[in-house]
């Protein structure tokens, strides 16, 4: 009778089986990103071009020989540097 006097059993939670409940996501709001800088020209303001030269791996080697020898620039610039020297530019 002792034992039952002090018998909490009644008072406890029953374990749980194991079973994971899913939890629904809040929704997500998206928005608008704020760009920072400065922004990007129209191509009819653009002062300069761009252009794709190929060369073949010796003509390439070359020519970043001369860079890093003798002028120390890049080899945009001594493309750009020769085309100016020879007056095609």
């Amino acid at each position: 009778m002792a034992k039952d006097k002090f018998d909490i059993s009644a008072l406890k939670k029953p374990k749980k089986t194991g079973v994971l409940k899913e939890k629904k996501a809040a929704p997500v709001r998206r928005t608008a990103k704020k760009k920072t800088g400065r922004p990007v020209k129209k191509s009819t303001e653009l002062l300069s071009k761009k252009i794709t030269v190929n060369l073949t791996e010796a003509e390439y080697n070359k020519l970043l020989e001369l860079t890093e020898e003798r002028y120390n620039i890049s080899l945009a610039n001594l493309v750009r540097g020769l085309l100016k020297e020879n007056k095609h530019i």
